[in-house]
């Protein structure tokens, strides 16, 4: 969400009176006004040869150059910008109401402001004409192109009480890429930086879902927020359930302690495992009553590290569990045992710096209680994205995003905080680099 506090004071107020239709629509009537007195003095002047005939017919053309050149003067001395929200709200009829019977037309107010390398652009909204967020910027957007050769590359888009504010750059997004042992120097921190502009914040955020169909890249993903949380910290560990047995499960030997599993009684073996860390840390910062600090569990012992429980494929793993547990007693059932424990750490295992990753095609309500899916703060999409997924992750229909990107690597995210999710560009692990070499170093470390 944009943060309206840090922004500096170089605010400025742009109001757009009428249409510029409306103005060309009222120098016509001047020009044809301006003739036809010029034509009437012609005529006059013709059958009489008076001096004072003569000025009557110079006046009406010399209003008429003078109103064209304040006209033209007016338009080339206001900026760009106005010039392109005037358009805009030509475009999106803001403008064209009668608010009276003197039929005069209501203004539409904005403001302009320029940050290091950003832009804003905030819109105060009128009751009687009132647009949509997922339209807005939008439309915006395809004017400020139009009449520019540089990208407008929306940001953020912030409603508050009484505005809508949108940020924009003219940089390009960076993909991120793990190509070499670079990533090691990484600061000690709580943060995965996604892309360029884009962070995965572990504190304000600590459970996330990352959707993406065959071949959209999700496993690549996957392996670079692995590599990534581990060069965090030396402590760091990581958890992995691959619903799928896949390329993911095939790393179990090269991590540390084979935290990886690939069936319904592994899950529910690390789940267990997880669950019992996250107790014991609780237990350890509440050993003494009187200590009044409220803080997370790594900030309070500088030498312990945090988990990650990466689960893929969620729904191959439900959809196994689900056919087994037809066959049993109700006290026996896995799933809801998996759906209740993966819901008590999403709950409550910020503090203790334990975080999780849930992914798959699909995470629809029969696959995730809705309990769970209230308490993901980081969403993403892959590639292309669905009515359905986009239901699933932003509630939202997918016609109500914002345009995505020219990359055949983009898809769009959501962050704790934000009003609408935003496309990005997706990391990932360049072909040729040993993961499972790297991830046996990392996960390593701590030993």
């Amino acid at each position: 969400m944009i943060n309206i506090m840090n922004q500096s004071n170089n605010k400025r107020n742009i109001i757009i009176r009428e249409s510029s239709v409306q103005s060309f629509d009222r120098l016509k009537l001047i020009i044809f006004i301006s003739l036809f007195f010029s034509f009437l003095s012609g005529v006059l002047y013709y059958f009489s040869n008076v001096w004072i005939l003569k000025v009557i017919m110079i006046v009406p053309l010399i209003l008429l150059l003078g109103y064209a050149v304040i006209a033209t003067i007016s338009r080339y001395k206001d900026d760009s910008i106005k010039r392109n929200l005037q358009e805009f709200c030509e475009r999106s009829e803001l403008l064209k109401k009668d608010t009276d019977t003197d039929h005069k037309t209501i203004t539409a107010k904005f403001k302009y402001w320029k940050e290091k390398n950003y832009y804003f652009i905030e819109y105060f909204a009128r009751a009687s004409n009132k647009i949509s967020i997922e339209d807005f910027p939008k439309r915006l957007v395809e004017v400020l192109e139009d009449n520019s050769n540089k990208p407008w590359i929306l940001l953020e888009c912030s409603v508050t009480r009484t505005s809508l504010i949108m940020k924009f750059t003219h940089e390009p997004e960076k993909r991120l890429v793990i190509d070499s042992d670079s990533y090691l120097g990484q600061s000690n921190d709580f943060k995965i930086k996604i892309s360029s502009r884009v962070t995965w914040d572990l504190e304000k955020a600590p459970t996330a879902a990352l959707l993406g169909g065959t071949g959209s890249g999700k496993t690549s993903v996957i392996k670079y927020i692995l590599l990534s949380f581990l060069a965090l910290n030396k402590k760091n560990q990581v958890f992995v359930i691959d619903g799928k047995s896949a390329f993911l499960y095939s790393t179990s030997s090269f991590n540390k302690d084979g935290h990886t599993a690939n069936t319904p009684e592994g899950a529910m073996e690390i789940l267990d495992e997880l669950t019992n860390i996250m107790n014991d840390r609780y237990a350890q910062m509440n050993s003494n009553p009187e200590d009044e600090e409220d803080i997370t569990y790594c900030e309070k012992y500088k030498d312990k590290g945090s988990y990650l429980l990466v689960f893929d494929e969620l729904l191959a793993l439900m959809t196994l569990v689900q056919s087994e547990d037809k066959l049993k007693k109700p006290a026996e059932r896995l799933g809801p045992q998996i759906m209740a424990k993966i819901l008590n750490l999403v709950v409550k295992s910020r503090q203790v710096n334990i975080y999780c990753l849930l992914s798959g095609q699909t995470l629809s309500a029969e696959v995730l209680s809705t309990a769970v899916r209230s308490n993901i703060g980081f969403r993403a999409i892959l590639g292309s994205v669905t009515p359905t997924q986009s239901m699933e992750m932003f509630n939202i229909g997918v016609s109500a995003l914002p345009r995505p990107l020219d990359d055949q690597f983009s898809g769009y995210y959501w962050h704790d905080g934000m009003d609408i999710a935003m496309p990005f560009l997706q990391p990932y692990v360049a072909r040729g680099f040993r993961f499972k070499a790297a991830l046996w170093n990392l996960s390593n470390r701590a030993a």
